[in-house]
């Protein structure tokens, strides 16, 4: 019966070359055919249409056997076969949903309608197998940018149970390395990501603003990490080890104030110099030199604060030259 069935459906050696490659399976009851569905999808390769009469005895068992199938395989399309009159088709959908995956075939079947149908059904799983390539592609491009981030990521459950973790997370938390994995737990100094505590300045923290929190671990190094809770009560965090951009900022401002260190020296070495001048200057025949005035003790003043100059001038230098 089924060879004469495929011969009837598919018809002469050219309409088979144009027909999609189709296996026919044939069941004598419902109970086989709901064991058949339910195998088929346990090997995971499941079929894609199946025609059902409604009209399975003991009275409309045909749509029970389809609810059934339905719950084994979601994305199986079912063809009911009914005769005049019939179930209404809005009852039917409402009983075994979606209706874009269910079709009604009038009895007696024509081949062609019955060609059509899998036709149908073979370009909606060439599409849908498609989609399915590019989402599982569209997922390892962004699995591969995630772990390449120079960002650090961890998104975790409520339970702490890390869901995502970036490689940079290691490499900012070198003491936790082969720890911070998806399925593992977060460790308590970072139990804030999910809100289930606050974390004090004895865990790194030393600024925090609720969403941004800037850490200074215990090797000196600066991260910033911005936090935010998950919808489902869990939490996500990026990390950002900022310690070179902390260090230039510091050297650059040390060297703002040396600077205006250095205005203000050479301000006062000015002021310096004017006044050993004015003292070294003859004040005429009548007036002392300054050499009279000050005697030999002025001389040693003035060394003294040349050498005074020199100490500040070196002062200055030393914090623009050094690392530190």
């Amino acid at each position: 019966m089924g060879i004469a069935f495929e011969a009837g459906l598919l018809g002469s050696r050219p309409a088979r070359d144009r027909f999609p490659d189709v296996e026919l399976t044939f069941e004598r009851n419902g109970h086989a055919t709901i064991e058949a569905v339910r195998q088929a999808v346990e090997r995971g390769q499941s079929f894609r249409v199946a025609f059902i009469d409604i009209g399975v005895p003991p009275g409309n068992w045909g749509l029970d056997i389809a609810a059934t199938l339905r719950a084994l395989d979601p994305k199986l399309h079912i063809v009911l076969t009914i005769a005049e009159p019939g179930p209404r088709p809005v009852d039917i959908c409402e009983r075994i949903p979606p209706a874009d995956r269910l079709s009604l075939l009038h009895k007696p079947a024509r081949a062609h309608e019955i060609e059509q149908l899998v036709l149908a059904a073979a370009t909606r799983y060439a599409r849908e197998r498609a989609d399915e390539l590019t989402r599982a592609q569209a997922r390892d491009i962004a699995a591969k940018a995630l772990t390449e981030l120079p960002l650090g990521l961890i998104v975790a459950e409520q339970d702490r149970r890390i869901v995502v973790a970036t490689g940079a997370v290691s490499i900012i938390f070198p003491e936790y390395r082969g720890g911070l994995v998806p399925g593992a737990y977060l460790p308590e100094r970072l139990s804030w990501i999910t809100g289930s505590r606050s974390v004090g300045p004895g865990a790194w923290e030393t600024q925090s603003s609720g969403v941004v929190r800037e850490l200074r671990l215990d090797d000196g190094r600066c991260v910033v990490a911005a936090s935010a809770p998950s919808s489902d009560g869990g939490g996500i965090s990026l990390f950002l080890d900022v310690t070179d951009q902390k260090r230039q900022e510091i050297q650059q401002g040390r060297h703002a104030q040396a600077v205006q260190l250095a205005k203000k020296l050479t301000a006062f070495r000015n002021g310096v110099n004017a006044l050993l001048r004015e003292n070294a200057r003859p004040r005429g025949r009548a007036a002392p030199s300054s050499r009279a005035k000050f005697g030999t003790g002025d001389r040693s003043l003035a060394k003294h604060l040349q050498e005074l100059i020199r100490t500040l001038d070196a002062a200055i230098v030393a914090p623009v030259e050094s690392d530190g």
